[in-house]
């Protein structure tokens, strides 16, 4: 298979979603977004259940920031290329949003058991409301505001600013869908202009809901339920891939990506075990294994990133395992469960200032990943001729150049202004 036949069969894919340009399966759940992550190597605060402590994992926000700007990459140069403007989508480093997803998913399902475990352990349980009062206060405000964006505000605009764009739906129709916490359901079928990137942030809502509980009342044998979990989805999906569910159906089956989380919850349990503060039943290798296992992952990662369709046109097995959804869940479980227990339990942290820098534009991934899509869509409409007067390469880089450059300073404004006001009550201690 060529580039140009795995391009289309992406694109068959994605049709078959109900999922155009600005909806793919790239996009950025919204745990892994957290400014801060849990870990026993640095004191907790809290004092009482709910009150969970603030620590750090070196080393994740720089993966969070490299992952952030691989869905804007993919995201960005489509949208060139729906706007029929010259593009290089051919190129893999285009098309790793899929990957970027499934790597923001493992890191959500390994924070959110890490930290309901942990304050399992500290408190002896786990203040459910609690948990969704912060998840809400962190997720919800800048959801609903892109809600409010994209189907009213922007829809109303477009005709007042002299630009023509069909939005093919009604948005007022299809707005229950959002208030009610599914977006995904309206991108089963249709193209969903500038907020597409929401059906995440309501796999990962509906995931947080049904974990909280579990995690509280299984305890110890969470771990089975996180096998459980996995094994389901993998069924299903063979179900999808072998066309036994086809249809609208066959797009919630992809599109419901709980196998990637329940992968992170076992990598948090084992990465706790390793610390000594919990007892999953975990099997570690002998030392020249890890090594041996990460230089693997890490070839594969640099390859699938940079030349995923050279890789597929000679490699017939990574064809057929990429070209389906079993195997792609299964390769994706195995290689961002790895990353992230490696991460985690080595402290990884890059000393000079380019990946501090990055470590920063980290804790904003949330924003970037929220208002990417609109700003590409400013500049392709506002911006049109220029792109089309430019220069393909000097086109591309500028392009790329301004769309990350804006989708971060408004991600930083948005936080430290609007989001502020919620993050503070977000971290105010829990009430007795």
């Amino acid at each position: 298979m060529n580039a140009a036949s795995g391009l289309q069969m992406e694109e068959m894919k994605k049709s078959a979603l109900g999922q155009t340009f600005f909806v793919s399966t790239t996009d950025i759940p919204c745990a892994s977004m957290e400014e801060s992550t849990p870990t026993s190597s640095v004191a907790h605060t809290g004092s009482q259940p709910g009150s969970q402590g603030r620590a750090f994992f070196a080393g994740l926000d720089t993966l969070r920031f490299l992952a952030a700007m691989l869905v804007v990459l993919a995201h960005g140069e489509a949208i060139r290329a729906h706007r029929g403007l010259p593009n290089i989508l051919n190129w893999s480093i285009f098309h790793n949003g899929s990957l970027a997803v499934s790597f923001f998913f493992a890191l959500s399902g390994f924070l959110i058991t890490y930290l309901l475990t942990d304050e399992r352990d500290r408190f002896g349980t786990i203040s459910v409301r609690l948990f969704y009062q912060r998840r809400a206060l962190r997720i919800l405000p800048l959801y609903f505001l892109l809600v409010l964006l994209g189907t009213i505000l922007i829809p109303s605009l477009l005709p007042f600013l002299g630009i023509r764009y069909s939005i093919p739906y009604d948005p007022q129709g299809v707005i229950m869908w959002y208030v009610a916490l599914m977006p995904f359901v309206v991108n089963i079928h249709y193209d969903v202009f500038v907020i597409g990137p929401l059906w995440s942030i309501g796999v990962e809502e509906w995931y947080y809901f049904l974990v909280a509980p579990v995690v509280k009342y299984v305890a110890q044998r969470i771990h089975m339920v996180f096998l459980a979990v996995i094994i389901v989805r993998l069924g299903l999906l063979c179900c999808v891939d072998a066309n036994l569910v086809t249809g609208p159906t066959a797009g919630l089956v992809t599109i419901l990506s709980f196998e990637c989380m329940a992968a992170g919850g076992l990598a948090a349990l084992f990465v706790r075990r390793q610390r000594g503060t919990s007892g999953w039943p975990g099997f570690v290798g002998p030392r020249y294994a890890w090594p041996l296992v990460r230089y693997v992952v890490y070839t594969v990662l640099a390859l699938r990133i940079l030349m995923h369709f050279t890789i597929a046109d000679i490699l017939p097995v990574y064809r057929t395992i990429t070209d389906s959804y079993t195997g792609t869940a299964l390769l994706d479980m195995a290689l961002f469960t790895t990353l992230v227990v490696d991460v985690t339990t080595r402290s990884v942290r890059g000393d000079s200032s380019v990946f501090r820098w990055m470590e920063r534009c980290g804790e904003y991934s949330y924003g970037i990943y929220m208002y990417h899509n609109l700003v590409a869509f400013a500049l392709t409409f506002g911006l049109h001729s220029l792109w089309q007067r430019l220069p393909l390469a000097w086109g591309i880089l500028l392009y790329h150049g301004a769309l990350g450059f804006a989708t971060l300073a408004i991600a930083i404004i948005s936080k430290k202004t609007f989001e502020h006001v919620f993050l503070v009550r977000q971290r105010r201690p829990a009430l007795p």
